[in-house]
């Protein structure tokens, strides 16, 4: 007996194709899919991450100033006066400042580093992109307060916007203004300047004649 052997007509090839062709356009689709959202959660980890940095370095920073910082440009602008420990005293380079400055066109701040004259040592970018900042502002405690309660303040307060899963297009038109900020706070005493803070309180009367 001679077996018989039957091979694949056209059409069942074509729809094997075809079959294949779907099956593969899903598989596409789903990695795609997953691709994309692991670079969102990338993307807004790291602009947590960098806010929150900032606000770590802000404190730290703030904690070690030598003086009352400076701050200006709508409280935009932070100014804060450190010591290098590493350098004596007599050493000009001993005395430095941090500079940060919100720049409201690039949704970002700057970190420059001053010498003892006020001078830009180093200057750079330090948050933009995807999670920008929507606002920056510091506060200190007035001149009242500090007679009234003898002790030095600053807050600061950052608000960025956190990329969502469902920005796969950005928004345009009156939604594009709709966006959700997160607000972050950090209250800082800095403790060197607390103890060395010294306000004469002016008294009134006196001795008379």
């Amino acid at each position: 007996m001679h077996s018989r052997r039957r091979a694949f007509t056209v059409v069942e090839m074509v729809v094997v194709l075809i079959l294949m062709g779907i099956t593969l356009v899903i598989l596409y689709q789903i990695f795609f899919a997953i691709m994309f959202r692991e670079n969102i959660v990338a993307k807004r980890a790291e602009g947590q991450m960098s806010v929150r940095t900032l606000l770590v370095r802000l404190r730290l920073e703030l904690k070690r100033a030598i003086a009352v910082v400076h701050i200006s440009k709508q409280n935009q602008l932070i100014q804060i006066p450190l010591a290098d420990n590493s350098r004596k005293i007599d050493d000009l380079d001993h005395f430095y400042f941090m500079e940060y400055e919100y720049m409201p066109e690039q949704h970002s701040i700057v970190k420059r580093q001053l010498d003892h004259d006020k001078k830009v040592v180093s200057e750079q970018l330090w948050l933009g992109g995807d999670n920008q900042i929507e606002r920056f502002k510091c506060y200190d405690t007035g001149e009242n307060e500090r007679i009234l309660f003898q002790y030095y303040r600053v807050i600061v307060e950052v608000d960025h916007y956190e990329m969502k899963m469902k920005d796969a297009v950005k928004p345009t038109g009156a939604d594009a203004e709709a966006k959700e900020a997160v607000r972050l706070t950090t209250t800082v005493y800095p403790r060197r300047v607390n103890m060395e803070l010294r306000i004469e309180v002016p008294q009134e009367g006196g001795s008379g004649s």
